[in-house]
Formats: structure tokens, sequence, C-alpha cells
């Protein structure tokens, strides 16, 4: 905020101004009169970082039966060695004859079951809802295979301020720059404009508090991330202290936070940003002087039990060791509102004779018709345990191929970190219900599956929640296949619609449960693929935006974690 001894000395040119014409243009108009319809700004529900609302358990017999369905849908999943990604695999030394040769492209018309897979296996895990959720329209084929642009979500009314404002700025430099006047001229008018806009359009101050460090282990460091969209000094205060530990806020916007005797893992506090001086806005006459936002720490705040059960000797120390690694890795990007223990049973065989790799999985919490979260998911998203004693997931690991655990991935290895965190995520609810077409007769879908989307931008699971045979093309890639359509992954995908793996044939326990390999390659290979990029390659260790968003979209709070670094926290929201 500009000074009042400034602004006072700006005085005249802001008559000069008036006098020059600016209502004529419409400027003036729209300062004075422009008023934005709907509820104005006090503050907004971002306050609240509680996540997804609780969901009851709803134990069913049927379970078991299902449990072992995708038990034996995973063995029959196979992940192809071909050159998915537009490179070329190394194949590995596999105890068989037809194993492709090493720098040859695997050849991709051959059946999958003569090949080991060189992809994690995708687990046919269910995923959230604790309300079933109505889908909005039925199906309606496509002309086109072309994806469809997804509706933008609309803008908060913060947004529509400053889109108001930015028009008429835009409006004001535009009568500027038509004005029969030297440039010095133009100059003033333009300075004059923006203290006019600063003086009568002021907009508050944004902070987002960004945890970067301490997020699994070490110190838990951060920054406010204030931003003042009229460019004037931002001043921090704490206005809700932590309940467990302390905060020091710094003037530069980092903090530090130092966990007290009472932290169990998940602790807030709550900043005020206000930029010093006068606020006027006179088209949002209540917006508050300052805003505030809830900055959510984590720290050590999701811990993994790895139960190791049948096959326990083949998980050696150093297995588990990078099973730890792997899963610290993907926890580092979610954050929850309650610490949380995930439970797992682990197995472990060596049979070279079956080509899966690995696979994860989760129950959904219940049975009934609707969108359901798994276990896993319902417990991360604050919906409490939903199968008392019993193990929130399971993971199934094959040992009879060769599996890099470190960083480096040699010829003839998988990589173990990549295929871990690929699994794990499939038990946190990255899945889908679908099976082959003629056979989807269920009426028990994940939250992942309310988002699937025909090409046209179209539901495809109706109202009554059954799917209609009308959409069994799209299961095999008809039309343009299966596309996800939650607006943070839309958003994340620049407005269009994710395309999700939908092979013809059919690939249980892969299909429709993956993004699609033929679109993501290259350098946009995404770590949810459904395929590896090939033997002795290093793949996906990190999170993508689209992954991101579709998380996002079934419920969690997630936030990028940059490579090379412990986190990077976007956490909070202006309230």
């Amino acid at each position: 905020m500009a000074v009042r001894s400034h602004r006072r000395a700006q005085q005249f040119g802001v008559r000069q101004w008036l006098a020059l014409g600016a209502a004529s243009a419409g400027v003036s108009a729209a300062l004075l009169g422009f008023a934005l319809t709907g509820p104005q700004v006090g503050v907004a529900a971002a306050d609240s970082s509680s996540a997804a609302s609780s969901a009851s358990s709803h134990a069913s017999t049927d379970r078991s039966a299902r449990a072992d369905a995708r038990k034996a849908a995973r063995a029959e999943r196979h992940r192809s060695t071909g050159d998915s990604a537009g490179r070329t695999p190394k194949a590995q030394e596999a105890p068989k004859d037809d194993t492709p040769k090493a720098g040859a492209k695997a050849d991709t018309s051959k059946d999958d079951e003569d090949q080991p897979s060189a992809r994690r296996r995708s687990a046919a895990t269910p995923v959230e809802a604790a309300v079933p959720v109505k889908t909005v329209s039925t199906l309606a084929a496509p002309d086109s295979p072309a994806p469809a642009d997804a509706s933008p979500p609309k803008p908060s009314h913060e947004e529509r301020v400053a889109q108001v404002i930015a028009a008429m700025s835009a409006s004001a430099q535009a009568w500027i720059d038509g004005r029969p006047v030297s440039d010095a001229r133009k100059q003033h008018l333009e300075k004059v404009w923006n203290e006019v806009r600063r003086t009568l359009l002021n907009q508050a101050p944004t902070v987002t508090p960004v945890q970067v460090g301490g997020v699994i282990d070490g110190p838990v460091t951060g920054t406010l991330n204030g931003q003042d969209p009229d460019g004037d000094r931002i001043v921090y205060r704490v206005a809700k202290r932590p309940e467990n530990g302390t905060v020091h806020l710094n003037k530069d916007g980092t903090y530090t936070y130092t966990p007290g005797a009472g932290f169990n893992g998940v602790d807030t506090f709550t900043v005020k940003a206000a930029d010093p001086g006068l606020h006027v806005n006179v088209i949002d006459w209540f917006q508050p002087a300052a805003t505030r936002a809830v900055a959510l720490v984590n720290h050590d705040a999701i811990k993994f039990d790895f139960q190791y059960t049948t096959g326990a000797e083949y998980w050696t120390p150093d297995r588990r060791a990078a099973l730890q690694d792997a899963a610290n890795a993907l926890a580092a990007y979610f954050r929850v509102t309650a610490p949380v223990v995930l439970s797992y049973d682990i197995e472990g065989v060596d049979n070279s004779s079956v080509t899966w790799l690995a696979g994860a999985s989760s129950d959904l919490i219940s049975e009934d018709p609707g969108y359901w979260a798994t276990v896993i998911q319902n417990k991360m998203q604050g919906g409490g345990d939903s199968n008392g004693t019993k193990a929130d997931g399971s993971i199934e690991w094959n040992f009879s191929y060769a599996w890099a655990l470190g960083d480096t991935v040699d010829t003839g290895q998988y990589d173990f970190k990549s295929t871990a965190m690929h699994e794990l995520m499939h038990s946190f609810g990255f899945s889908s219900e679908t099976v082959a077409p003629g056979k989807n007769t269920q009426q028990v879908w994940s939250t992942f599956d309310s988002f699937l989307r025909a090409a046209d931008g179209s539901t495809v699971i109706g109202d009554d929640l059954r799917w209609p045979t009308s959409a069994n093309p799209y299961l095999v890639g008809g039309d343009g296949g299966l596309f996800f359509g939650g607006a943070n992954a839309v958003a994340a995908y620049g407005g269009k619609l994710v395309p999700l793996f939908t092979p013809n044939p059919w690939k249980d326990g892969s299909s429709g449960s993956h993004l699609d390999e033929n679109t993501f390659t290259g350098d946009d290979y995404q770590m949810m693929n459904p395929n590896s990029r090939g033997i002795g390659l290093v793949d996906p260790r990190t999170l993508g935006p689209i992954e991101l968003g579709i998380l996002m979209d079934i419920g969690y709070t997630v936030v990028p974690v940059p490579s090379n670094q412990p986190s990077f926290a976007l956490v909070g929201g202006v309230v």
C-alpha cells in the first residue's frame, strides 16, 4: 500500500485523470458502478483442512470372495516389454526361451503370456465416496473419438474480482494507448491509473503456507508464500498458535515449526497476512483487511505397518528397507489431518513360471450400491478404520526376477522403487472396478469410477449405478475409449479429459485403471502408465500434475514433491 503522503501528492493527477475523459471510455463507470453479483468475501471455507467425510464400514460376506477375485485377476495381469514409450527396452535374462533379446523391440502382437511383466501389476482395487455419488447423464456415443474439453471449474469470488480489475486495467490501458498525446504524457497517465487502482481497487494479499521440509523426518520448515496483487509490502502474524508445538515466523515469510511434548505427527497453525495502509475496493466493499490461512503440519504422520506373512523369507532386510523407502517416498505427497498407521499383509514368492511381478490391493469399505473408498483411502481421508483388526491392504511380490533396490537400474533388472510406489497407488484408490465388456453387472464402484467419462464428456455409469451396454465399446478403446473427468486432473491436463488405458482386447486388472500409454510417452511418461519403459531403465519415481490431480479428485489432500528434495507442500488456503 503506498504511503498516505504519496497519495496526497497524486491527488492532482487523479483529478486530472477523471478530467481527461476516463468516464467517456467506460473506465470510471466501471470503477464506480460495476459490482460483482454473488456473495461478498468474508472468510473462505479453506480454514477447514479436514479431509473427506467419514464413511462407516459395511462389512460383507462377499468381501473375501471379491478379494480372491482380485487376486486371481492380478495373476492374469501382464505388463508388456514392448516399446510403449517409444523406446526399445532391454529384455531380462529370464528362464524362458522366447524372452526378447537384449536391445530388440518386443513383438507386441505376441501373447503377453509369453513374456514376464515389465511393469508393476495393477491392482483392481476400489476407491472412495462416503455417500454414493449420482451421475449426471446417460451415455451418448460421440461422433468423433477426439475427447471434448471439460467444463472449467467456476472461479471463486476473489478470482472474479481479480478478473474484473484486470479487465478494467486492460480497458484503461487501451484508452491511454489511443490518446493523441506524447509518450511522456501516456506514461504519466499510466502512473495515474495505477494509483487509482491501488487506491480504490486495492486487493488483499493471499497466503498459502508451503511446508518445504520435515514431512517424513528432519526439521519442519516452510514458507508462507504470500503474494499481494498490488505489490504492497506484506506483514505476517500468527492468528492461532499450534496446539502441540511452536512456530516462528520470519520477516521474509519463512517459518520454522518445532514439535512439542504432545505432538503426534499432525498440527496446525493459522497465519494472517495484511498489507499496511488504507484498504478500499469499490467493487468488493466487504473484503477483509487481512487474509488468513491454515498451515497443516505433517511430520512422520503416515506410518506403514508391514506384516510379512507367506514367503517372508524372500523379503530380505535390504528388500524390506527398499519397500519402506518407496512407501515413505509416496507418503511425502499426502497430507492427513490425523496421524494414521496403514497396515499391509506382505507376501513373497519366487516363481518364474508366472509372468506377474508385483501387486497391491485394498478392499472397498462397502459392498452396497454406490461409489466407495478403499480401506486405505478411507483411513487416509479421515474416515477411520473400516476393517478393525484386519490388514488395510496387501502386497504380493515375485522375486524370481532381478530387482534394482537402489537408484541405479542395471541391465536385466526391474525398478523396485517405481514398481512399489505404483502398486501402493492402486491400494490408495487409483483404480477402477470395471471389468471386461458384458460383465459389468455390479452397482458397486470406486470413487475413481465416478469420474469415468466418454470422449464427448458424458458420464458413463448411469444414475441407477448400472453400466449401460452401449458403453461396452469404450472399455476396449471404441470411440476414443474411457477418460477421467475430475476437475483437478482436467485442469492439470490443460482443460482436456484425461485418457485412460483401454486396449483391445481387455486386460484384467490393467484396463481402465491406468493412464493411456499411447498418450503419455517419452518425457511425458507417467508413473501410473500400465507398462514399464523397459528392463534396465529407471521408471518414473515421482507423481506428475495429472496424477496428483486425480488423487485430489478422489478426495486426497496432496502436494507436489520435486525430485531430490524431501517435500514441497502446498497446503492451506485463504480464509
